[in-house]
């Protein structure tokens, strides 16, 4: 991970290029690509059973009914909140300089 210093230009110009300034588009926009956040979710999809995987291909379920119906909502669903509440955490504190 690299700190804020390093990367505050080239998130700058991509937030500027997308024409996202003074929007709180353009302060959470780069927050969900996060280290932190990529992390939580491939440690969540590393924690699904090849056993899960098995009985849903057993079932008929193709790669995209897997992913949405029997992962995305039971599962992955305490992950997202988890990132969410990180992001609101991380734009208050860029907000508010709560710093």
């Amino acid at each position: 991970m690299l700190p804020v210093e390093v990367r505050i230009v080239p998130t700058y110009e991509v937030v500027a290029n997308l024409d996202l300034l003074n929007s709180y588009t353009g302060l959470t926009l780069p927050l969900i690509a996060s280290a932190t956040a990529t992390f939580l979710f491939r440690q969540c999809f590393l924690s699904i059973p090849g056993e899960l995987v098995e009985a849903a291909r057993m079932d008929g379920a193709g790669p995209w009914r897997f992913f949405f119906d029997i992962f995305a909502a039971p599962v992955s669903d305490k992950y997202c909140g988890i990132v969410c509440d990180f992001i609101h955490i991380w734009v208050g504190i860029n907000i508010y300089g709560l710093c």
